[in-house]
This record gives structure tokens, sequence and C-alpha cells, in this order.
């Protein structure tokens, strides 16, 4: 019996989430790297100390899905995520408030806070602020949208800002997180805008973009990315690239991937080839192993 093929694009997103905005955070002991959530009676609080508990939540937050996926770790998630709608609950007026009118580093906070308020009514003031001139309050509202992931978040403001040519790396690097999990929350992209981005994000020489933007033109079925997806698997130098490259091929499923995806069965990266193997069980219906030439039978 050969074993179930294992897919690894859950590798690629939560060290996406581990990397926003710190680097990546090694797995560890939940006890020892996260905060307790707040307890659920939270009072009204002045500016300044909201801020301060929104940015303790948020760092939680990402240590939390830098560990790996456990149960225990998912509802550590979900008790914090209810702590933080709760603050957020007590203290909306004051937070859109902060977002719309505070200082540079109130309105970035804020921003980014809102997104874990899971409302889309807060959308518009969201969508507001990435047109900031500050790249503090637009990177931390794109790492908001990107907490929140709402498959209804317009995304065309989100086109014009992140084809722009020039961006910090900041927004980079928040955009790319925002645009994948808006993808993989919305599997679609009935206006174009995600897949423009993410063909963009392509030619971007950070291998943490590539990988996001890869990954994600295979959540919104992103037909006419196919060559572009051959060609990284292919020629990408780096192998979380290659591997994103290769689930994408998979979710969109399209037969003329299976020769690209058949020799990427040989990759020097084990994780890579996995899920080429992976993406090729998708396509045929099941797991005919690591043998190319088994492979080649079954797409001829």
């Amino acid at each position: 019996m050969q074993p179930k093929p294992t897919l690894f694009l859950p590798i690629i997103l939560l060290s996406a989430c581990g990397m926003l905005p710190e680097e990546a955070i090694p797995p560890a002991s939940i006890s020892s790297e996260v905060e307790p959530p707040a307890p659920l009676n939270i009072p009204e609080l002045e500016p300044a100390a909201l801020v301060l508990e929104c940015e303790k939540h948020i760092r939680s937050w990402k240590r939390l899905m830098a560990l790996p996926k456990t149960a225990v770790n998912e509802e550590m998630l979900i008790s914090l995520e209810g702590a933080f709608a709760t603050l957020l609950y007590k203290n909306r007026a004051s937070l859109e408030s902060l977002a719309l009118n505070g200082e540079v580093r109130f309105r970035a906070v804020s921003s980014a806070s809102l997104g874990f308020a899971k409302d889309v009514t807060v959308l518009p003031v969201m969508l507001n602020n990435i047109m900031s001139l500050e790249e503090q309050v637009v990177a931390n509202t794109l790492f908001g949208l990107g907490a929140f992931a709402h498959p209804n978040t317009p995304t065309e403001a989100l086109r014009g800002l992140l084809t722009s040519h020039d961006l910090p790396p900041q927004i980079l690097h928040h955009g790319a997180f925002a645009v994948s999990r808006i993808a993989e929350a919305r599997r679609s992209d009935p206006h174009g805008d995600l897949e423009a981005i993410l063909l963009h994000f392509l030619n971007r020489p950070e291998p943490y973009i590539r990988a996001q933007a890869a990954s994600g033109l295979g959540q919104i079925q992103a037909v006419q990315s196919l060559p572009r997806l051959a060609n990284l698997l292919t020629a990408d130098s780096n192998a979380k690239v290659r591997t994103a490259a290769a689930y994408a091929l998979g979710a969109i499923r399209h037969p003329s991937s299976a020769p690209v995806l058949i020799s990427a069965l040989q990759d020097p990266d084990k994780v890579t080839a996995g899920t080429a193997r992976a993406s090729l069980a998708k396509m045929h219906g099941k797991d005919l192993g690591g043998n190319p030439q088994v492979w080649q039978k079954a797409f001829p």
C-alpha cells in the first residue's frame, strides 16, 4: 500500500504569519511564548492603554500562528482571538477613531487590530487607511486585512496599491500576506484583481513573496498562471517557492501540469517532491508513489 500523500502548504502559510512583521519564531511551548488572553470583563480603556493591549494581542497571535497546528495550539488561538474580539467590542468606537485620527503609531496599531473584529463594517475604515501617506499605517492595515481574511474584502484598491513599483519592503511583505489570505478565503477572483497582484508578486526577488503569490494563484484557480507556476517549479532556486508552485498546480488540477509535476518528483528538496506527488495524486485520484516512470504511464 502506498503511503498517503501529504500537502505541505500549511507550512508555507504558517511561516507567513510568523514573519509579520517579526522574523519567523521557532516552535516552542505555548506557556513560554504566548501571553494568556485577557479576561472577558474588560472595561473601556484610555487610548494609550488600548493600543498597548492591542499590541500584546497581536504579538501573541503571531506567535501562536507560527507554532505547529496541534489541537492545544488551536484551542489557545481560538481563546486568544475570542479575548481580542471582546477587547475590540468594548472599545470599538475608540479604536475606529484612533485608526482615522490618532497619531501614526496609534493609527497603525488600531488599523491592524480592526481586522480581528471580524466585522465587515470595519472594512471602509481599513480601506481608507491603505491610502495613507504613512508607510507604517499602510503596512499595518494590510496585516489587519490579512488577519481578517474576509472573502468580501474589496480588492480594487489593493490592486492599485500593490501593483505599484518601488513599494517599501514592509508594505510588500504585509501585502503578500493579505492577498494570499484573502485568496484562500475567497477561492475565486471574479474581477481579476487578486490574480493581477499575485502575478506581479511572482517577479519579486523575495522568496517569501513569490511563495505566497504562487500558493495564492492556486487558491483562486488561476488557469492563466499555469506557465508561470510551471516555470517556478522547474527553475526557482528557492525550495519553498518550488513547493508553493507544486501545490498551486495541484490545486488548479489542469492535465497539462502533469509532466512538470512528474519531473518534480526528483526535486532535491523532499518537501517539494512530496508536494508534487500529492498534487499528482489529486489530479489522478490516487497515489502511485514516487517513481516518475509509473506516473508517466498514468499521464501519457
